[in-house]
């Protein structure tokens, strides 16, 4: 069964992904918040939603929409990028050649931000963080 990229169940996932980096709790600043997240995702279904011809309870014209969804997903994209590159900075001495490859892959896939790139990029960043072992607080 195919993964829905719109679900918000990679919320938490991009919110440990951030509080890895910092070492942080939940913390709206940094984006360590899953309900940054949330309203990223809902923007970007209710935007695909009105392209699609589906009913939408909003007034606004699919130009806000879409306005609306850019807004959060250069919201989620700055967070995540931001994060990487303090791992790449502050933790490149523990990742192997492979890790700060797929990391540099990630910044560049963000430079191209759609849901379904930022979707694979906290999966394969996360997965990053596991294995160099950092863990929220």
């Amino acid at each position: 069964m195919k993964e829905d990229i719109y679900s918000d169940l990679n919320a938490m996932n991009y919110e440990y992904l951030i509080r890895r980096v910092y070492n942080c709790g939940r913390n709206y600043k940094k984006g360590a918040d899953a309900d940054i997240y949330r309203r990223f995702i809902r923007k970007a279904r209710m935007f695909k939603d009105k392209q699609d011809g589906k009913f939408v309870n909003s007034i606004k014209t699919e130009q806000d929409l879409l306005n609306d969804y850019q807004n959060e997903l250069v919201n989620v994209v700055h967070h995540i990028d931001k994060a990487i590159l303090h791992t790449l900075n502050n933790y490149s001495s523990v990742l192997s050649n492979p890790q700060l490859n797929d990391l540099k892959e990630c910044r560049l896939l963000l430079d191209k931000p759609s849901v379904s790139n930022v979707v694979s990029v906290i999966a394969k960043a996360e997965k990053i963080m596991i294995d160099i072992g950092l863990y929220p607080s």
